[in-house]
């Protein structure tokens, strides 16, 4: 008794003038593959690096790095200003480092801070939780070829058990 034939795809091979069928399955398959090659080519290991961290953590060591370079640059500009001020505009060094002055300038390094810190939390969790969408899309394409091969692997043991040798094709 032979099986119903799948429902093919008649497609050209690149150049070789003449159609070959394509099971419908195996394109499916192809196309699955392509984007996940794809996606691990462009951005699956940084996606994998992101993730192997909690979103908790991620963020934090991603913000710490961000604050300690904000800071460094703020002290770094502070200095040149204050620079500035001692040797162009010949500023008395005793008034320049008051108490008044090193409060201002803490405080405007702590404005600096909490601004960069909530705009880098917000941008290193938006990263997070795109990386982890990138990732499940990456896995229902695995659980889909899985899928796809449990189907193929079935229909060609009903195939060959009845004795059905014209559904085997190759490309």
């Amino acid at each position: 008794m032979q099986q119903p034939h799948k429902q093919q795809n008649w497609m050209p091979l690149f150049g070789a003038g003449k159609e070959r069928p394509i099971v419908m399955e195996s394109l499916q398959k192809v196309h699955t593959m392509i984007g996940m090659a794809i996606y691990d080519k462009h951005l699956g290991a940084q996606d994998r690096r992101k993730l192997a961290l909690s979103r908790r953590d991620y963020v934090y060591r991603r913000n710490l790095g961000l604050r300690l370079g904000v800071g460094f640059g703020y002290l770094v500009l502070a200095g040149l200003y204050f620079g500035y001020l001692l040797f162009v505009k010949e500023a008395d060094v005793f008034a320049l480092f008051s108490k008044q002055t090193l409060v201002r300038t803490l405080a405007g390094l702590l404005v600096v801070l909490v601004v960069y810190t909530v705009l880098g939390t917000v941008m290193h969790r938006k990263e997070y939780d795109q990386a982890e969408a990138r990732n499940e899309i990456y896995e229902r394409k695995i659980n889909k070829l899985a899928r796809l091969q449990a189907q193929e692997r079935t229909y060609d043991h009903e195939s060959i058990d009845g004795d059905d040798t014209s559904s085997h094709q190759t490309i």
